[in-house]
């Protein structure tokens, strides 16, 4: 694969966005399956409520990953959710971030 087909971070400005997210601490070998059922509890969750989703899908990772991931995957929402279940509502902070877009599997 040439240089020129991977992909390049940006700093981007963000704003502060509400999202609705499932937590948590996942083994590296168990990360495909935990982005799985996440994403499968998290889109009934928030349509059930009437909450539109506002922009793709993310994992927002609490330091760096070993052998297990300290995580939170979902969406970002236009409001806060009630919980349900593991389907929570959160945050994305706001601010100067670098950002890089995954096109592919989870391994």
């Amino acid at each position: 694969m040439s240089d020129s087909l991977q992909p390049v971070p940006e700093l981007v400005d963000i704003e502060k966005v509400t999202t609705a997210v499932v937590r948590g601490v996942v083994d590296m070998g168990e990360i495909a399956s935990f982005f799985d059922a996440s994403f499968s509890r998290l889109a009934p969750a928030v349509a059930a409520q009437g909450v539109a989703v506002i922009g793709p899908a993310f994992a927002l990772y609490h330091g760096a990953p070993g052998a297990v991931a300290d995580l939170e995957v979902g969406f970002p929402t236009a409001g806060s959710i009630a919980a349900d279940g593991d389907v929570v509502s959160g945050v994305l902070p706001g601010g100067r971030v670098a950002r890089l877009a995954h096109e592919g599997s989870f391994d």
